[in-house]
């Protein structure tokens, strides 16, 4: 490999993780419950929030949501779902 050229890093979501559950359950949450805003770092809190790297797919339940507050987060993947 070139010195030029960087390996990708394929950062996998841990889906057994505390932040991935809390993070399925929120979207459940607003899901049935309703709501304009999806703002997980607001539910998570910082430390969880940086564990997620990907959106589940279950974020397409959210119809309602008008607002999508992921700024400052390690994301890297989101579901075809949603498009």
């Amino acid at each position: 490999m070139s010195n030029r050229i960087s390996a990708i890093k394929n950062r996998v979501q841990d889906r057994n993780s505390e932040a991935w559950q809390r993070l399925c359950e929120y979207i459940d949450y607003l899901a049935v419950n309703g709501g304009d805003e999806f703002s997980p770092r607001e539910f998570l809190g910082s430390k969880m929030f940086h564990e997620i790297r990907e959106l589940p797919e279950s974020i397409s339940k959210l119809k309602d949501v008008k607002k999508v507050w992921l700024y400052g987060s390690k994301i890297e993947r989101i579901p075809p779902e949603i498009g």
